[in-house]
């Protein structure tokens, strides 16, 4: 349905969207897109909802992670699990 041709177009649209990302150069930020983005899942929280903290898998998200938010404000806080693996 209609919905789905929606998210479709999200998806299209963030392949193509050029993002400014916080970068640690003199410059302070870098262009970034993501053409091969090709995986979309949406949630939806009533206030005062959302998802606890927790460990993603790092093959799921490893290259990437874009968060949109619609009609709202958003909090994530982001943490690098010690003894990660840079490499």
């Amino acid at each position: 349905g209609k919905g789905w041709d929606v998210l479709a177009c999200v998806i299209e649209k963030t392949r193509r969207h050029e993002f400014e990302i916080p970068d640690d150069t003199a410059a302070g930020r870098k262009k970034m897109t993501f053409p091969d983005i090709n995986q979309l899942t949406v949630n939806q929280y009533r206030p005062g909802e959302g998802i606890g903290s927790h460990v993603d898998t790092p093959s799921a998200f490893g290259d990437g992670l874009i968060s949109i938010s619609l009609n709202s404000g958003i909090v994530m806080e982001f943490r690098k699990v010690s003894g990660e693996d840079d490499g």
